[in-house]
């Protein structure tokens, strides 16, 4: 830990001796922007918790010592067995600070050894596949049953998830904060820029500016603070969801997340980062409708179509309007077309296919 600031240090040293007495805690380690050395004062700490007898993976968000952190449990099976891909980065990135039977020193060394080979990069390629084509064809099933906010929504995501895969091939970490950063390097590298052009223009970030980051920040604090009221509200329900979509409402909606979440939009912006603010923040915010349209469709007793997120949250907030309109205005899904939403699917479905090796990034697609 010698490397970290004096106050990350301290705050992870008590967090790993207090952690050490947990019998069920078998390793920790710290990955992401502190291990990589792409840390910044506003970055929160990510210590990977190697546990027993959990049977998925789940994180909980703390503050020890003004240091945000967020302890990312996994299941000890993940790593004396068969690794998932999905945890790749996260021990290749690895700084062990305890290892209780060299489990984890052991499943890093494999990582290390294998993580860049063809074999391995399709792994973690195919999970990324398989999220972009779940969010296309959200998208395209929007489309056709009229729901034009959550098609344009999903598409954007789909192409999101494209860039990933290209992250992947150019051996990119994966980032909130520096998404964009990594995508163009990789998109560059691969000779992709179109690929890359196509999600800013979709996700609207190719002209973003200071202000209009601010605004959308504050209208981001407006939209957690309403929705946390509400999770707040219905703890009862919450205890009845699955464990994992409990879970994951809890650590998105903990004060201390959305706090720290805030913090670190704040700084890319004093930065000058503002796309990668604005992608932090759209990013943030349709993870939180995701998760909270799971809570209010467990209010309502009613089943959630996915495909349909927007026109479901639109019926769900008839009471609160103006909440509604807050969200589709955060996400700039107002004032849509039909033809151009249709097109945006097109396009996104042709990306799709040319990012698996069949046709060329850099030709106008044909929509």
């Amino acid at each position: 830990m010698h490397r970290l600031p004096e106050n990350v240090r301290k705050s992870l040293e008590r967090i790993v001796k207090d952690m050490r007495l947990n019998e069920r805690v078998y390793g920790i380690g710290l990955f992401g922007s502190w291990s990589r050395g792409d840390a910044e004062k506003s970055s929160d700490a990510d210590l990977l918790i190697i546990y027993e007898n959990i049977e998925d993976e789940y994180i909980e968000r703390i503050i020890s010592g003004g240091v945000f952190v967020d302890l990312n449990f996994i299941p000890k099976s993940w790593i004396k067995g068969i690794v998932p891909p999905e945890i790749d980065q996260k021990l290749y990135e690895a700084q062990i600070f305890y290892d209780r039977d060299w489990a984890l020193a052991n499943a890093k060394l494999l990582i290390t050894n294998i993580y860049s080979s063809p074999e391995r990069v399709r792994l973690r390629i195919k999970n990324h596949v398989i999220e972009s084509d779940i969010y296309f064809s959200r998208a395209a099933s929007a489309l056709f049953k009229g729901d034009l906010k959550s098609a344009q929504l999903f598409s954007t995501v789909a192409l999101e998830k494209a860039l990933m895969i290209l992250m992947e091939r150019a051996l990119r970490p994966i980032s909130n904060s520096h998404f964009i950063q990594e995508a163009e390097d990789a998109a560059k590298k691969l000779e992709a820029q179109s690929l890359f052009n196509y999600y800013l223009d979709a996700a609207k970030l190719n002209e973003a500016k200071g202000e209009l980051a601010k605004e959308k920040l504050e209208i981001l604090k407006i939209i957690l603070n309403e929705m946390s009221h509400v999770v707040n509200e219905n703890s009862k329900n919450i205890e009845e969801l699955h464990p994992k979509a409990k879970k994951n409402i809890k650590y998105y909606f903990n004060p201390a997340f959305i706090e720290g979440a805030v913090f670190r939009i704040e700084s890319l912006i004093a930065s000058n980062k503002f796309a990668e603010a604005m992608h932090y923040i759209k990013s943030l915010a349709t993870i939180a409708i995701e998760k909270y349209a799971i809570l209010r469709a467990s209010m309502e007793k009613s089943a959630l179509d996915f495909t349909c997120l927007l026109s479901f949250l639109e019926g769900a907030e008839k009471r609160k309007p103006k909440h509604y309109q807050n969200i589709t205005n955060l996400l700039d899904l107002d004032n849509l077309r039909k033809e151009e939403v249709g097109e945006t699917v097109k396009m996104v479905r042709e990306m799709l296919l040319r990012i698996r090796g069949r046709g060329n990034f850099n030709q106008k697609p044909h929509i």
